[in-house]
């Protein structure tokens, strides 16, 4: 006997399809189905930003995909969103789509836009995909016009003379320097920034910038008219790098005693490093007792340099006594 309790269940409330719904399915996977929800206009901007999440998830190893279907056009008009979620996703999409020369000439245009995100008023999350999808440009390219020219050079020196920048946006800032100090549009803005040079010295004591700021403080360091090497003996480089000589890493001590030696090329350098409380020892250690033979020769070719400064060969010994010597 049926129960006359029991009501019919009603059948469940029917999906309504949202054409701009990016992870219907297994369309999440679909390149060509994100870039249909980020070129739509009428596709709510919670859509856009999870279709921008999706694509950067799917993007590895399917780059030229992207650029097939026109994924640079598509998405370059976000890059002139404020400050927002869908600035920061766009970023870190292009960050992972520009992985060529080829795509990376494309976004030459868009540099100084680019450049105008990495402002110390900028959010740091924003600063940092910026300044990294700058830095992975300019590895393709190198220094090419767009970094030179216009508001470019001074929004790069402003972003990086900024005390309030936090270490991650400093590792690919320097990483982006370190590709252009070779212009003298970069180089001497940067030189000429006491904020700069202060911040960039201070970086050595942390150890995520250790390794860029020793590179990007060499690649100052080769300025012809020895201009960076003064400038950075001047923010006394020497005392922030010294006690890196007496570390177990061979490739750290080489790679400060080759910046030393750099630095001891003009007299104000030589004499710098003669006068120093700990250098003259410290090289002289490592000359004697290193295990490695390229510290030992770098040390030898630091003791050479200083002691062509009658100062130099009476705090280092060396000259040409020592060298018949050995």
């Amino acid at each position: 006997m049926e129960d006359v309790n029991t009501a019919p269940q009603s059948a469940p409330p029917e999906r309504v399809f949202d054409p701009y719904e990016a992870t219907l399915g297994l369309r999440h996977r679909d390149i060509i189905h994100m870039l249909e929800i980020l070129s739509e206009p009428q596709a709510p901007r919670a859509n856009k930003i999870k279709a921008l999440r999706l694509l950067n998830e799917v993007l590895p190893g399917r780059q030229h995909e992207a650029e097939m279907n026109g994924a640079i056009d598509i998405l370059r008009p976000y890059l002139m969103q404020p400050p927002n979620g869908l600035l920061l996703n766009t970023l870190v999409a292009f960050n992972t789509l520009i992985n060529t020369e080829d795509l990376a000439k494309k976004m030459l245009q868009d540099i100084p836009r680019i450049v105008e995100i990495i402002a110390p008023e900028i959010e740091p999350p924003l600063r940092r995909e910026a300044a990294r999808l700058l830095r992975i440009i300019a590895e393709f390219v190198g220094p090419e016009s767009p970094f030179l020219s216009g508001a470019v050079p001074k929004g790069l020196v402003a972003a990086v003379s900024d005390r309030d920048s936090q270490p991650e946006f400093l590792l690919e800032a320097y990483g982006l320097l370190s590709r252009l100090t070779n212009q003298q549009n970069i180089r001497i803005p940067l030189i000429d920034s006491n904020d700069f040079l202060t911040i960039m010295v201070r970086s050595f004591s942390k150890p995520m910038l250790r390794q860029v700021t020793i590179i990007l403080a060499s690649n100052i360091a080769m300025d012809p008219s020895h201009r960076g090497k003064l400038a950075l003996l001047n923010a006394d480089i020497l005392p922030n790098i010294e006690e890196f000589l007496k570390s177990e890493d061979e490739k750290l001590r080489y790679a400060v005693l080759s910046l030393i030696s750099l630095l001891g090329v003009p007299k104000e350098g030589k004499n710098d490093i003669a006068t120093d409380e700990q250098l003259p020892d410290l090289i002289n250690n490592i000359i004697k007792n290193d295990p490695d033979e390229s510290c030992r020769k770098a040390a030898d070719e630091v003791k050479i340099l200083v002691s062509e400064l009658p100062l130099g060969r009476a705090i280092m010994g060396g000259g040409e006594d020592d060298n018949q010597n050995k």
